[in-house]
């Protein structure tokens, strides 16, 4: 015993070094070791585009007027049950040009095939004769490559490079089913070409007073075409002006033989309510991953009319349910 009480006393500071070294390297370890897989952060999607660097508009000078303030809008809502999930909702009386809803109106969205109301509205300004046949370019087929994923289903009509169709079946197929070759194809003939015809869908823009509102290809893939749901309201009051436009986008379907190959196309309305709501003057929806699903539609009865816009829903079936939900309760106002 007294050996080993000699034998502590001499070494130990040793022993003390050693058991120290025991306790102490594992906490060394995990201070000085980095992680192998670094944490996941949120992806903020960044689009390119002119838009104003602030990101907002300027909601007191908006032609829709006046705007519910926010109290009221919780007051609606709770006398109403009249709750939406859908990220931005915008109810407007267009003939009292007056808005009687608001959820983020004023957030930047990306806004998917919402883009191709003003691209039939390019279109149609540009005085293209409807029965005019054209030839259909695999070009267009190809710029979809440029947006398509994997796991995403991309809209559009089934026509061989080299046959011929109308102008018309053009126009019906993307407004009707969204087709994005159809669109692309409606751009091309227009006459206009691909610049040009983009630069007169932000001039249209700009002259509605859409300030926060950018495209950058005419089908909506694009995460630079972009609104808010005060701006599209606005657009697609416009454009449910057009008789031909509310023609168009209240068919629940439209078939077309093409001219040389002979072969039938149906496009159907992506709109599922097309038959089924009350009033419905004009739609059109979208749907993009980034964008979740959205749909504009006017309703109106003998006294009232309305342009309705939902966007970022979570899934259509949601989308649809709160475009009924927010037409019934507007009509009954």
């Amino acid at each position: 015993m007294r050996i080993l009480l000699n034998y502590w006393r001499k070494n130990s500071m040793i022993l003390k070094i050693i058991i120290s070294g025991f306790i102490l390297t594992p906490f060394l370890l995990i201070f000085s070791v980095k992680p192998a897989i670094k944490p996941i952060n949120k992806i903020n999607i960044k689009t390119e585009s002119s838009i104003s660097a602030d990101g907002q508009i300027d909601a007191e000078n908006f032609k829709f007027l006046p705007v519910i303030k926010d109290r009221e809008n919780i007051e609606t809502e709770l006398e109403n049950n009249l709750f939406f999930t859908s990220a931005a909702v915008a109810i407007v009386a267009a003939d009292q040009q007056q808005l009687v809803y608001k959820k983020n109106i004023e957030q930047r969205f990306p806004i998917a095939s919402l883009t191709k109301l003003m691209t039939a509205i390019i279109f149609i300004e540009s005085g293209i004769d409807l029965n005019k046949e054209i030839i259909f370019s695999e070009e267009n087929n190809e710029d979809l490559k440029n947006y398509s994923l994997p796991i995403e289903i991309i809209e559009k009509i089934y026509v061989e490079s080299g046959d011929t169709l109308k102008v018309k079946d053009l126009l019906y197929s993307t407004l009707i089913g969204s087709a994005n070759n159809a669109a692309l194809a409606l751009a091309e003939a227009s006459g206009l070409g691909k610049k040009e015809f983009i630069k007169r869908m932000n001039e249209r823009a700009q002259s509605l007073g859409l300030k926060n509102t950018f495209f950058k290809e005419p089908t909506g893939l694009d995460l630079g075409n972009v609104s808010t749901a005060l701006e599209i309201a606005k657009l697609a009051d416009y454009a449910f002006k057009n008789d031909l436009i509310k023609k168009v986008t209240t068919a629940s379907e439209y078939s077309f033989q093409t001219l040389t190959a002979k072969k039938w196309c149906t496009v159907r309305n992506t709109n599922w309510l097309v038959n089924n709501l009350e009033g419905l003057f004009g739609s059109k929806t979208g749907y993009l991953r980034e964008a979740g699903c959205c749909v504009v539609a006017g309703v109106s009865n003998k006294d009232k009319k309305f342009i309705i816009i939902l966007m970022g829903a979570k899934d259509s079936q949601t989308r649809f349910e709160e475009l009924k939900k927010a037409a019934d309760w507007a009509l009954s106002l």
